[in-house]
């Protein structure tokens, strides 16, 4: 089928509604009726996302929020499209039961794990931030997921910014404690974003995802059980439906066009992460506002 009339999707398994989705075929379902075909792109890691996005191999993809952030100071033509409500949960900044940090202001010098480009670097530049360090004064390494786990408990590292599942596991053995989450730092919400001229040039195909995406997520809401064993027999991160369950429970599961608090949102923490050195380049604050699809989408 051509181009013309082909959804080019990404997907990674750190974006939920877009896994699940990805999943259950929901999606294909709506695109058939209207003629169109859907094309999935599986790949690793969220912060690939606007590489591919640049590279024209997809058009719409979900990540946290940092990552449209660098992409957007690397030049990559996108528009926000959609957005979850934030979560207090899903990620949080783990230590060791027995470690004698109880504080984030104890961080200084200490080697945090984490997943570098992702959302993590705005929990942890806010966290620290809040707790008047820089954040040079820790020396964070980017050793993602099970990485992240083996580190802290072998001591490598001092503390972790552990994402879900993983952490909703790890927290259950009793083994580690929390020294924030982020939820009590940022507004921790998916970011949906998508090539600026496929959407000026194909705006029913954008609305379509988004139909899709919001429905998706009102089933999962609705369908938690169903919704952990599906993940428990495709995720790469094994780990049992009932910790997912836990997980998936704990998250506003709803999907909402990008309305200008969102984009604000994305100004405001632009701002942090190039105060923090995490972005080479300032953003302009209107460039977010000129991108936002809430109207239409609506």
């Amino acid at each position: 089928m051509s181009r013309a009339h082909t959804l080019r999707i990404g997907s990674h398994p750190m974006n939920l509604s877009l896994f699940i989705l990805r999943q259950r075929r929901h999606l294909e379902a709506l695109a058939e009726a209207r003629g169109w075909a859907v094309h999935w792109l599986d790949y690793a890691e969220g912060r690939d996302s606007g590489r591919l996005l640049q590279q024209d191999q997809v058009d719409w993809v979900g990540t946290g929020s940092t990552p449209p952030l660098y992409s957007r100071a690397a030049g990559v033509d996108l528009v926000y499209v959609g957005a979850s409500a934030s979560r207090q949960t899903s990620s949080a900044l783990l230590v060791l039961a027995d470690s004698p940090l109880q504080r984030i202001d104890q961080l200084r010098g200490s080697r945090i794990a984490s997943t570098v480009g992702s959302y993590t670097d705005h929990f942890l530049a806010q966290a620290l931030h809040s707790h008047h360090l820089d954040y040079q004064a820790v020396e964070v390494l980017d050793l993602p997921g099970r990485e992240g786990q083996h580190a802290l408990q072998a001591g490598r590292v001092q503390a972790w910014a552990a994402l879900d599942p993983l952490l909703s596991e790890q927290l259950q053995t009793g083994q580690v404690r929390a020294l924030g989450q982020a939820g009590d730092f940022i507004p921790n919400r998916s970011l949906f974003w998508a090539n600026r001229s496929w959407v000026e040039r194909e705006p029913q195909q954008a609305r379509l995802v988004f139909q899709a995406l919001a429905e998706n997520d009102r089933w999962i809401a609705g369908h938690i059980e169903q919704a952990a064993e599906l993940l428990a027999g495709s995720h790469p991160q094994q780990v049992a439906a009932s910790t997912w369950a836990a997980s998936l429970r704990q998250r506003p599961w709803g999907i909402e066009p990008a309305r200008q608090p969102i984009l604000d949102e994305q100004d405001q923490q632009a701002r942090l992460l190039f105060s923090a050195g995490l972005l080479n380049n300032a953003l302009p604050p209107s460039l977010g506002r000129d991108l936002s699809l809430s109207t239409e989408l609506s």
